[in-house]
């Protein structure tokens, strides 16, 4: 076997027999180790793309290729759809969506546990935005956060049951108003800890760091390179 690193690195050449297991990794539906984003079109399927950290530029850059799947359906029907990792007690990642009513239900990912919605709740139009699929708490739970109309940002922390799967909010941030989307991506950086994706009502795309402490659970922002998720009129939310 031989392993060519993305950024520039010598090739490493091993031989012989041997066995890889690796656990299952936040936001990562492909399985292939690193996180991945989906874009929701305006026909109501859905796009998945493969992201990876480049160590040459220091920034999250798509993979090797930038659509991996479709998914059909009309995801239209909600107003608010998000990746929210493992709540439903299996190896597969999860989604939470919101209807026009401000119910939030659960998409399990795993057919054999159920293959309808799950009712969690209303309420939730009181919100902008709300990601998930990262543990911030340290639990080992994918927690969700979510940005209410005034810019505050809050922490819904996991409870780990499907019917209700988060504890109530505490507020961690301010100034949150500034973005049109949010992205919960996993560890993004390999540092092994949960970092999000942020882009403005102009398209500007920005990447926040984990911190490892769920008080204040992202550092400063820096940009991200733009071919990760443009600001394309053919997509009008991205997770």
């Amino acid at each position: 076997m031989t392993a060519r690193p993305w950024n520039g690195m010598p090739p490493v050449t091993a031989t012989g027999t041997f066995e890889v297991t690796r656990a299952p990794k936040a936001h990562d539906y492909n399985d292939n180790g690193s996180p991945d984003l989906f874009a929701r079109r305006t026909d109501g399927k859905l796009n998945a793309i493969d992201t990876r950290w480049d160590d040459a530029t220091g920034r999250l850059v798509t993979g090797e290729t930038r659509h991996w799947a479709v998914y059909t359906g009309d995801w239209n029907a909600y107003d608010r759809v998000e990746a929210v990792g493992d709540i439903a007690g299996s190896t597969a990642f999860d989604a939470v969506a919101r209807d026009r009513s401000g119910v939030l239900w659960l998409h399990v990912d795993d057919p054999s546990l159920t293959k309808d919605p799950v009712r969690i709740g209303g309420g939730w139009n009181a919100y902008t935005q709300f990601t998930g699929g990262s543990g911030l708490t340290g639990d080992g739970r994918a927690d969700l956060v979510a940005v209410d109309t005034v810019g505050d940002l809050h922490l819904y922390k996991a409870t780990g049951s499907t019917t209700a799967p988060f504890a109530p909010r505490t507020k961690i941030g301010g100034g949150w108003q500034v973005y049109a989307d949010l992205v919960g991506i996993g560890d993004g950086n390999k540092d092994g800890r949960p970092d999000l994706y942020a882009r403005t009502t102009a398209g500007a795309a920005y990447f926040y760091p984990g911190t490892g402490d769920y008080s204040v659970p992202f550092g400063p922002r820096s940009a991200t390179q733009t071919g990760v998720a443009p600001a394309e009129t053919a997509y009008n939310q991205l997770f």
